[in-house]
């Protein structure tokens, strides 16, 4: 659910690039990169132009795609999902995944409909880690400037597939089945939380030398949580470090070290042609002060509190004027 956060930024910069009389982000970028939850974005964005025709849903817009989360949030993170859909079939079976696949793989059906990547006019570059039949990370692309060098291997892919791979992270749901079942695939954040550098090598594998100088990135990151360990994390065994409810904080720690570590090699890497918009988290509270942010609340009152966190961030003077230079120059 915390793609609210780069959803609500992107609909900053798409507000103020029609206000200069350009068109919007999805017209403004060559392109789109996502991980998890922001592959449920880069999809959306990549695909507007063409989902309808294959029985999809059209998101033009950053605002178009808040509706994703507004409206499919609870199905996907629906209580005790997993626990039912086990024990129906298997009594004595408590012990599983945290949530149902089924309201997920419903949410994109409705979303990219029979969408395949090949039919993709706009880039899109999606991470997942396969898990088999043989193990190995994912950069899966597609699009125009892909289709020119002879690279299709995922044209054939469902672009709901690969966006539910994506998104499948561990211990929240099960591996994604793809491709006519014969790949099981989980969240690209294993490997690529922040997927910038995924995005660039693909972009500079493919254009011509000089202008691989002229490449610029522009990250929507998820908002960054500065977690607070307690004491009692050096007596911690395996269950204390894959709970849900304390956020899986293994899943945590190897996600945000390694985006923060790609975050910092970029900005030293590319300089100015890098640009990392990264709401801090630290902080995520309701009205009633009760603890809000988890990725998997699709509750209203945590959407509407990580979207005032993110709004709260852009009206910061030095964000503001970085949006409005980003649009300047876009």
């Amino acid at each position: 659910m915390k793609g609210v956060v780069p959803a609500t930024l992107l609909a900053a910069l798409d507000a103020k690039l029609k206000a200069q009389n350009k068109p919007g982000v999805a017209s403004c970028f060559d392109l789109f990169a996502g991980t998890s939850t922001g592959c449920i974005i880069a999809g959306a964005l990549a695909s507007a132009p063409v989902v309808e025709t294959f029985g999809g849903r059209r998101y033009d817009s950053p605002s178009d795609i808040l509706r994703i989360y507004r409206e499919k949030g609870p199905s996907i993170f629906q209580p005790h999902s997993a626990l039912i859909e086990r024990l129906t079939k298997n009594p004595i079976d408590w012990w599983g995944q945290s949530y149902s696949s089924k309201g997920k793989e419903q949410a994109f059906l409705e979303a990219f409909g029979r969408t395949r990547l090949g039919d993709l006019n706009r880039n899109f570059v999606a991470t997942f880690y396969e898990m088999s039949p043989e193990p190995r990370a994912v950069i899966a692309a597609a699009g125009p400037m892909f289709r020119k060098t002879g690279d299709a291997e995922y044209d054939r892919f469902y672009l709901r597939d690969i966006v539910n791979a994506s998104s499948a992270a561990p211990i929240f749901f099960n591996p994604a089945a793809i491709d006519e079942n014969k790949v099981l695939a989980v969240d690209g954040g294993i490997f690529a939380n922040n997927p910038a550098a995924a995005a660039y090598f693909a972009a500079a594998s493919l254009v011509e030398p000089e202008r691989v100088a002229g490449i610029e990135i522009v990250s929507f990151g998820c908002g960054g949580v500065r977690v607070k360990y307690p004491k009692e994390i050096g007596t911690w065994g395996p269950v204390e470090w894959i709970k849900p409810e304390q956020g899986v904080p293994l899943l945590n720690l190897v996600s945000d070290s390694q985006a923060s570590a790609i975050d910092r090699q970029l900005k030293s890497f590319l300089g100015s042609r890098y640009d990392r918009f990264q709401p801090p988290l630290s902080e995520v509270v309701g009205t009633k002060g009760q603890r809000l942010g988890r990725m998997d609340d699709g509750r209203a009152e945590n959407l509407d509190a990580l979207q005032r966190i993110a709004q709260a961030y852009i009206d910061t003077p030095e964000v503001d004027a970085r949006l409005t230079a980003l649009a300047k120059r876009l």
